[in-house]
Formats: C-alpha cells, sequence, structure tokens
C-alpha cells in the first residue's frame, strides 16, 4: 500500500496497518473541510449586511471594501459628489468668504454678530488622554519604534504648521525677507537665516525636548554657531501658541534691530580667532583672586622641576590643574617654567601649544 493511499482514506491490504500521524492527517483534514462547509452553510441561511457597507450615493453600487469604491469613482467620475467652492457672504457680519455651502452654513451657525448664534465649545483632551499618549510616545523612542521623526519630512522638502505659521508671519509682516531657508553650516541645517546678519529662527516641535538624540544636537547646534558668531532665537511652538503676540513682538524685533555684518568681520581669519583667544584667557586670569595663586603655587611646589622634560604634564595629571594655568602661576611669581640644557625649542609641558623658544 502506498502513502497516497493512506491518505485519500483507501482501504489498507491485507496485513498493512494505517501508521498513527497518517491517521491523524486524515481526522484533520476532514474536520477542517466540515468547519468550511458550515460556513458557507450559516452564511447562506444569514446573509451578513455589515461587511457590503460602502455604497455609491448616484447609482447605488455596493462594495464591500473602501478600495472598490475608489476605483468606482475613478472610473465614473460623475458619480463623485464634488463641493464646489464660490464667494459666499454672511448675512449677518458681512465677511466674502471663498468656501462651499457647508462652509458658510457653519460659519453663520457660531458667527458673533448672529443673535442667534451658537457657542462653539472645541474638542478637549482630558489629562488623563494626555498622560497615556505622553507615555506611550516616551515607550516608542526609548525602544526606537520612532526614529527620524521630522528629517524625513525635511528631505521631501515638507514644512510642518510650525514653520509655515513663522515663514507667513515674516513675509507679511518683516520688512527684511532675505532669508534662505534650510541654510547648511556643516552638518546642520538652519530653518530661517539670514547671512548677512548671522542670526537664525529655529522653530521647534515637542519632539524637539522629548527625544534625547533630537535634544543634544540641538545644543550642539547651538553651541557651534555660537562660536562661529551667529545669534540664534529658538522658539518652542508650545509656548508660542499660548501667547502668539508675544513672540510676534520678540520675532520682529530680533529681525529688523540686528544690523549687517560686513563681509571682512564676518569671516575670521586666524590671526583674529587666535587674538580673541588670548583676550579671553586674560580676561579670565584677571578674575582669580591672589588667594588662588597662592593655593595653586602651593599645590604645584613639590612637582616644581625645570630641570627635567615634562614635569609640567606629570603636575597636571596628578594636581588636576591645565598646562596653562601652571605656566601662569610660575610667571606670576618669575620662576621660568622652561626646561633648561634642552637642545630643541620645545615647551616642558609636550603639549603642542605650548612651544616656546629656549634662550
Amino acid at each position: 500500500m502506498t502513502v497516497n493511499q493512506e491518505v485519500a482514506g483507501a482501504e489498507p491490504a491485507s496485513g498493512a496497518k494505517v501508521s498513527a500521524s497518517n491517521y491523524n492527517k486524515i481526522i484533520g483534514s476532514s474536520c477542517f473541510l466540515i468547519v468550511l462547509l458550515l460556513k458557507g452553510l450559516s452564511k447562506m441561511a444569514y446573509p451578513s449586511t455589515k461587511e457590503y457597507t460602502w455604497n455609491c450615493k448616484k447609482c447605488g453600487a455596493i462594495f464591500r471594501i473602501r478600495k472598490d469604491l475608489v476605483k468606482h469613482y475613478k472610473e465614473n467620475p460623475d458619480h463623485r459628489k464634488i463641493k464646489i467652492r464660490d464667494e459666499y457672504v454672511c448675512p449677518h457680519c458681512g465677511i466674502i468668504k471663498n468656501t462651499t455651502k457647508e462652509g458658510m452654513t457653519i460659519h453663520i451657525k457660531y458667527c458673533k454678530s448672529n443673535p442667534n448664534a451658537e457657542k462653539y465649545v472645541p474638542h478637549k483632551i482630558s489629562e488623563q488622554a494626555r498622560q497615556k499618549m505622553s507615555l506611550s510616545r516616551k515607550k516608542a523612542y526609548a525602544e526606537g519604534r520612532i526614529t527620524k521623526t521630522g528629517w524625513i519630512d525635511r528631505q521631501k522638502k515638507k514644512r510642518s504648521y510650525a514653520e509655515q505659521w513663522l515663514k507667513n508671519y515674516i513675509d507679511n509682516n518683516c520688512s527684511d525677507k532675505n532669508y534662505k531657508e534650510d541654510y547648511p553650516i556643516k552638518n546642520y541645517l538652519l530653518d530661517f537665516a539670514w547671512v548677512e546678519k548671522q542670526i537664525c529662527i529655529e522653530m521647534d516641535g515637542e519632539q524637539h525636548y522629548t527625544d534625547k538624540q533630537r535634544f543634544e544636537s540641538d545644543r550642539r547646534k547651538d553651541y557651534l554657531l555660537q562660536k562661529l558668531g551667529w545669534k540664534v532665537l529658538r522658539i518652542r511652538w508650545k509656548e508660542c501658541v499660548i501667547d502668539k503676540k508675544q513672540f510676534e513682538n520678540i520675532i520682529f524685533n530680533f529681525i529688523e534691530k540686528s544690523e549687517i555684518i560686513p563681509f571682512e568681520k564676518r569671516y575670521k581669519s586666524k590671526k583674529d580667532i587666535e587674538k580673541e583667544y588670548s583676550e579671553s584667557l586674560i580676561k579670565k586670569r584677571s578674575k582669580i583672586t591672589r588667594k588662588e595663586i597662592q593655593r595653586r603655587f602651593e599645590i604645584i611646589k613639590p612637582y616644581f622641576d625645570n630641570k627635567k622634560y615634562g614635569w609640567i604634564k606629570k603636575c597636571s595629571n596628578e594636581t588636576k590643574l591645565s598646562p596653562h594655568q601652571i605656566q601662569y602661576v610660575c610667571s606670576y611669581f618669575d620662576l621660568d617654567w622652561k626646561t633648561k640644557n634642552m637642545g630643541h625649542g620645545t615647551a616642558s609641558c609636550g603639549h603642542r601649544t605650548c612651544t616656546a623658544e629656549i634662550r
């Protein structure tokens, strides 16, 4: 007897026995067929109307899925109900609006000049629902299910509602419209940048504060722009919605009062950067008191040995003072911190920036 004969349910030959596995297969297949037959009979006896809910209002055709109805509308565009937009005038306030009839009826219903107007009650989300939404969003960020929110829209050249609002306000109210959108600086993009004034405005949604990666990248961007001499105005949309007039005044003053920076100062040379750095060091040193210098000198005393090469580096590792601080303390007390009896002109700390000629 073959296996196919056993599965088909043929009677075994004399002396042959059906195995347990084949017996289970026969029972399973027969049960499956019985279930299918019962389902078919139940549908014939009790036809369901819930499955066929998508109807064409013009021809009365019934569709099981919405996609089929959309295909029907594409094939027969006359069957679709098109909302015609036209200019309608409100009889109460006299406003002219380019909307549909339904939109105008809603306006009349809640119009302030209408004596029989109804109070508009906006849909409010309860605190419990907000907490649930925030917790679910935080979990999604922690698990890594939400990634690159906003950057994908930026690649598709799509703007958020907040950024579009800011753009419309600048175009309608500000005189200086020489801004650039998505202006690149190294690895970052600026939302709205005025290159001649070296100022930029960043409009941030709530994802900039909930996502740790986005928050850290924004802080790094601000630090880099400040280092290059840019001024940054960062606006949180959640706070802007509460009081838009206050933020409108801030934006207007930030754009109009800032002056154009000349080309020479806009791009600094290496010498100018070194001068600014040295001036900043002098300002920091001037703040240090004599007591602080005396305290540092007492810490450095046991490690001071200008005959050995690299003594400043060892001293900085053990005392946690920078090489520049050690050199400043030594120069304050007229001590020669440079190594003696050396053939080449490197400083004792071994640092690249501390190289000096030995007299």
